[in-house]
């Protein structure tokens, strides 16, 4: 495969598990980009030094690979416990809607914009609250969130499914913890609206 046509977002990654059981790096890059790892130079010796041509070639495409299996799979998927752990957001963690405190957490909307010239963003704001009209972004038609921000209606969120795409967090809930979509109906990701915002590299501005 070619070299990738962008750099995957950090925003966007997660644990992938490459224990023998799963087949290792050799069968995912195998799913995920049509060929599998010549694996020759695996179990040559690796203490002897300089190292082979043919070796050094083997750890750099060992390291390669995993940029383009990242760059095929932009959106993974619903945010699970461990992803949220390894992204190591500060009090973050994916719950269960009917195990969340409401007293103390403020339940979030996430919307997904679009301007005319492919620009996205999210709009992240309490949900009983109405988004302010801006002409240049309007709000992206369903049937495309998926392929846009990658998740469905209903499960939107600022992390794990959206790429590129600016994030704005209205200005009210600074200082709140916040319930947002993590990519799965029923489920949420808590934590702090000021540590998601400088997670996301966002911004907090007045949306309503």
């Amino acid at each position: 495969r070619g070299g990738a046509d962008r750099a995957p977002d950090p925003r966007t990654w997660r644990v992938v598990d490459l224990s023998p059981g799963a087949g290792g790096l050799d069968a995912l890059a195998a799913r995920a980009l049509g060929a599998g790892l010549d694996k020759a130079e695996q179990c040559s010796d690796w203490g002897a030094r300089p190292l082979s041509l043919a070796q050094r070639a083997y750890a750099a495409l060992d390291a390669h690979v995993l940029l383009q299996i990242a760059a095929a799979r932009p959106f993974p998927g619903p945010l699970e416990p461990a992803d949220v752990a390894s992204l190591g957001v500060p009090g973050a963690a994916v719950r269960a809607d009917a195990d969340i405190d409401w007293d103390s957490t403020t339940l979030c909307k996430t919307l997904a914009r679009l301007r005319a010239d492919g620009r996205r963003r999210m709009e992240v704001l309490p949900a009983s609250s109405r988004l302010r009209v801006d002409d240049d972004f309007r709000l992206a038609p369903e049937p495309r969130l998926v392929e846009l921000f990658g998740f469905p209606r209903g499960a939107l969120g600022p992390v794990g499914g959206h790429g590129a795409a600016a994030v704005r967090v209205e200005r009210s809930l600074v200082g709140k913890t916040i319930a947002v979509g993590c990519g799965r109906a029923g489920t949420s990701l808590v934590v702090g609206a000021d540590a998601l915002v400088a997670f996301v590299g966002g911004e907090f501005a007045g949306l309503v």
